[in-house]
């Protein structure tokens, strides 16, 4: 890896942290502005870098560029109504979604002069990538060439993006905003889809706790579905490499993990009988 090639991967990591954090400012700014208690503002995963207490609350940054937190008050959220919970959910994406339509039109403006005409044309840019998510393959997202190797790989091609900041900053917020409103369980779409399946099964008279844990068990589910590609390809590209087949590497795992989990449960049973 060439010189200029380690400061474009800086730049795309500075870039990825930036488009998180206005994510997270966005799920702020509208808490904020609905009068929601904000108990913790949390970006990236990992050493912290800076943290603070502000107005009871918590503001942490982190090393990492990975996920975050907006924390509000649980129970004051759950008596909000259904448009300032929905509000609250599509408040990140949407931030992104604004950095994305103001830099295309300041690209736009830096080589036309023509601010307006670049929203226009990201605009477009919007309505072309909707177009292309259902032509997705399940083979694109599972593959063994989608392994940690694959991975770097795709990031390294993603951080040619920041050859040109404004543009790179551009394209990277609509790549976030788009995938975290996908509805999967734990991402932003996902919670909005429980959110109106909250608000059916409320109408429906169905028990709340009932609905609680359906809710809880479809962001469980979302986790593994969101990390599975990466366990499932990472996987699959070691069985390769080793000769056996996904399911017998999957099994002897599995094996493994039991006797861990077995031998674990063994010495605290023995503690509690030392202790006797």
């Amino acid at each position: 890896m060439t010189f200029y090639e380690i400061f474009l991967l800086l730049k795309f990591i500075l870039a990825i942290y930036f488009i998180l954090f206005i994510h997270k400012w966005g799920h702020y700014c509208f808490a904020w502005f609905t009068r929601l208690r904000v108990l913790e503002f949390n970006v990236g995963r990992g050493p912290i870098l800076y943290r603070r207490t502000i107005n009871n609350c918590y503001w942490s940054f982190h090393l990492f560029p990975i996920s975050g937190k907006v924390k509000v008050h649980r129970e004051q959220f759950q008596r909000s109504n259904f448009l300032i919970k929905l509000g609250f959910f599509l408040a990140g994406a949407s931030a992104n979604l604004l950095i994305y339509l103001l830099c295309y039109g300041y690209f736009s403006y830096l080589q036309t002069e023509v601010f307006f005409k670049g929203v226009a044309q990201a605009l477009k840019g919007i309505y072309h990538l909707l177009l292309l998510i259902p032509t997705i393959k399940v083979t694109t997202i599972y593959s063994p060439e989608r392994d940690l190797v694959g991975q770097l790989e795709l990031y390294q091609s993603l951080a040619q993006l920041m050859d040109s900041v404004v543009l790179g900053l551009a394209l990277l917020s609509l790549l976030y905003a788009m995938i975290n409103l996908l509805p999967i369980p734990g991402l932003d779409g996902g919670r909005i889809i429980l959110l109106f399946l909250e608000e059916i099964g409320f109408w429906l008279g169905i028990k709340e706790q009932l609905v609680q844990k359906f809710v809880k068990a479809c962001l469980v589910a979302g986790t593994l579905i969101l990390f599975s590609p990466y366990i499932i390809n990472n996987l699959w590209s070691i069985s390769i490499e080793l000769g056996f087949t996904f399911i017998e590497l999957s099994i002897w795992i599995c094996l493994f993990i039991s006797i861990f989990m077995n031998l674990q449960i063994y010495l605290k049973e023995q503690e509690v009988i030392k202790k006797r």
